[in-house]
Formats: structure tokens, C-alpha cells, sequence
């Protein structure tokens, strides 16, 4: 018996194999277009890579490494860096979890496809409010 696997998202009324959402023109993102989901980057090599090829640009609450990758196939990919230096485990969670957040809010909307993006929290991070953290972020990625 061969299992097909089914996504559970309805387009048109019917259910769509693997194979028929690859050809589906309205899943996949245009050029110049805001990106659907954002991907996290999990490899260290990655890290290191965009570390040594890419921008560095430092703010108040972090500082951010972009770099473009020509191998994403028209997605973004994230990485968020919160060292000891910040704080305990807690410290260090809890700017994770604003830096996602932001990453959430604004680089899909005004993040460029095929690129990497690498946040390192700082301590002025968990300071300042939410909304400034956004207005620093958009400034740096536009």
C-alpha cells in the first residue's frame, strides 16, 4: 500500500498532493513580492558563513548581519544570537522570543527575498519598548 501524503489546506475545494502544490502558480511567491514565511536558520555553519561574507550593522537594541543568498529559492531565512553576556537563561529566552516577534512583524513585510538575516541581541533589547524595537528594525532592513 503506497500512502500519498495530503497537504491539509483546501485550494479550490479539493485536497492537493505534494506533487500538485509545486505546480500551483498562486503558492509560489513572485519576485519583488513579500515572502510568505520566514525560515530559521539552524546550522552554526550558516551563522558563521553569513558572519564572514555578509553586512554588519550595528544599533542601540541589536546589531544585524545581512547577507544575500543565492541558493534560497525566493525565501527568507532568520537567525537570532543571544549570548551569556545578556543574561541568565530567562534573559536570554525572553529576547529570543522579542526578536522572533520582530522578525514576525517586519522582515516579511519589508525583508528582501533570497536574503539572510542574523539578529544579536544586545541588553537595551529587553529596555526599550516593542514599538521602537520595530521603527529601529524597519529602518535597518529598508
Amino acid at each position: 500500500m503506497v500512502f500519498v501524503h495530503v497537504w491539509q489546506q483546501k485550494l479550490g475545494g479539493k485536497l492537493l498532493t505534494v506533487e500538485e502544490l509545486k505546480e500551483e502558480p498562486n503558492l509560489v511567491p513572485k519576485s519583488g513580492h513579500m515572502a510568505r514565511t520566514i525560515y530559521t536558520i539552524k546550522k552554526r555553519s550558516t551563522f558563521v558563513y553569513v558572519k564572514d561574507y555578509g553586512k554588519f550593522l550595528r544599533t542601540k537594541p541589536f546589531n544585524i548581519q545581512i547577507l544575500e543568498g543565492k541558493n534560497l529559492n525566493n525565501t527568507i531565512e532568520v537567525g537570532y544570537t543571544a549570548t551569556k553576556k545578556l543574561g541568565n537563561a530567562v534573559v536570554r529566552n525572553k529576547a529570543k522570543r522579542r526578536m522572533r516577534e520582530l522578525a514576525r512583524k517586519i522582515i516579511t513585510k519589508h525583508g528582501k527575498i533570497n536574503f539572510y538575516y542574523v539578529l544579536i541581541a544586545k541588553t537595551s533589547l529587553l529596555r526599550m519598548s516593542f514599538k521602537e524595537l520595530e521603527q529601529e528594525l524597519e529602518k535597518c532592513i529598508s
